[in-house]
């Protein structure tokens, strides 16, 4: 997945029009050098849960499904890496109206879950 160390980013959202969906763009820099992003969050009512699709310039993409419970958002999905299914994890902790502390962990398998990424976001 790359080296560690510290990653940067300013995301930049709105209301598509309508109002359902909410558009986002990122740019920053990780590691490995710079990126920058685009993803659509939105809600199924049918499935009852949110949805966002997202991807990045270095060619990922990715599409996960999330809830809310109090202040805590939890989103999960499954992909195929290598060729073999890794389930992922993003936890979104609200400290405030304009702060969360966010989690990203994997699992491969039976395997325990392991994190990748851990972080607070701040909105200016």
């Amino acid at each position: 997945m790359g080296p560690g160390g510290k990653i940067s980013v300013t995301e930049t959202c709105h209301w598509f029009e309508g109002g359902f969906h909410m558009v986002c763009d990122s740019k920053g820099t990780t590691p490995t050098g710079p990126v920058s992003g685009h993803s659509v969050m939105g809600y199924d009512r049918a499935e009852k849960t949110y949805t966002m699709y997202g991807l990045n310039s270095r060619g990922e993409g990715y599409y996960v499904k999330g809830g809310v419970a109090g202040t805590v958002w939890t989103w999960t999905a499954e992909m195929m890496m290598e060729g073999a299914p890794v389930k992922f994890r993003a936890t979104m902790m609200e400290k405030s109206p304009t702060s969360y502390d966010f989690r990203l962990e994997a699992a491969m398998g039976d395997a325990d879950w392991a994190v990748l990424e851990e972080g607070k976001a701040t909105k200016q």
